[in-house]
């Protein structure tokens, strides 16, 4: 593969590098190191502090290490921060390595960070997350259709990105999670809370007794709007921009309890939801305000 060849390649897959099919891509075998002679090993520390070992040529791009990087971790490039062993970031995706000083056995340092948004808990606990499930609704634009899950009209979260939470395999099985209305499929709802709760709602999911709004009854409130409940979410700081973010939830169909509040700040309808286990996290939308 000759070097404009490459270059063609590359400029496809940055084109697609906040979609959900380049985060799934699977056929990584079809993309090549360049020249694999006098090919140097190279050892990525984790933010977490565990390590990760990749084989390129010196000569390749800082975009071609970031996609060793990926294969390896999930991290997808464009959340890769990357820095060399004397904290020089690796800021330019078109440089060669070797302008760096990346020579064999370089030690290089890994950050994470979000596209469009952030929020700690992805830095902390990257565990917790699904990258190949990330979504990227900021620039869709829903007016004029119409989307089902359960029966129920389905309301996606444009104008965030969405981070996936790993939850496929945690439970029974995945049929919540389906949709095509299938039996077992749960109904789509949002939460909004504060970015201190993400890390505890993440792992453990919904407490029942830690909730405190009670306007409308006790419960775990939730809407199938996510501008609804991004009006309950309480707006962050994150690197010197402003934040809110949402819970993307599947909530049990037999468990809604529908609030109608259209003389209630403007708001179309919330629902509550009488235990955690009957409404399950399965992704965070994080907006810029």
């Amino acid at each position: 593969m000759d070097s404009v060849q490459v270059s063609t390649l590359f400029s496809v897959l940055r084109s697609f590098s906040n979609s959900q099919f380049a985060e799934n891509t699977t056929d990584g075998a079809a993309i090549q190191n360049p020249d694999e002679n006098g090919s140097i090993q190279i050892c990525v520390k984790l933010s977490k502090g565990n390590y990760v070992e990749v084989k390129c040529n010196p000569d390749t791009s800082v975009e071609y290490l970031k996609y060793l990087i990926y294969t390896k971790t999930g991290i997808q490039a464009a959340s890769q921060r990357l820095s060399n062993q004397h904290n020089l970031p690796l800021d330019d995706d078109d440089q060669l390595l070797s302008n760096y000083g990346i020579a064999n056995d370089s030690l290089i340092h890994l950050g994470v960070r979000l596209l469009g948004g952030g929020f700690s808990a992805y830095k902390i606990d990257p565990s917790l997350f699904d990258p190949p499930f990330n979504f990227d609704f900021r620039k869709i634009n829903d007016d004029g259709k119409k989307f089902l899950r359960a029966g129920r009209q389905y309301f996606r979260p444009c104008g965030s990105f969405r981070y996936a939470l790993k939850v496929r395999g945690r439970y029974e099985n995945d049929d919540w999670l389906g949709s095509n209305n299938g039996k077992g499929e749960w109904v789509n709802a949002y939460h909004g809370t504060t970015e201190s709760n993400v890390l505890s709602i993440a792992r453990s999911g919904f407490d029942v007794k830690k909730c405190r709004r009670e306007v409308f009854g006790s419960g775990i409130y939730c809407s199938p709007d996510p501008k609804t409940a991004l009006s309950y979410a309480t707006p962050y700081e994150y690197e010197g921009k402003n934040y809110k973010l949402v819970f993307q939830v599947r909530v049990d169909p037999t468990q809604i309890n529908l609030v109608a509040i259209q003389a209630y700040n403007a708001h179309d309808e919330y629902w509550t939801v009488p235990d955690g286990k009957y409404i399950r996290p399965f992704a965070i939308c994080v907006y810029e305000v």
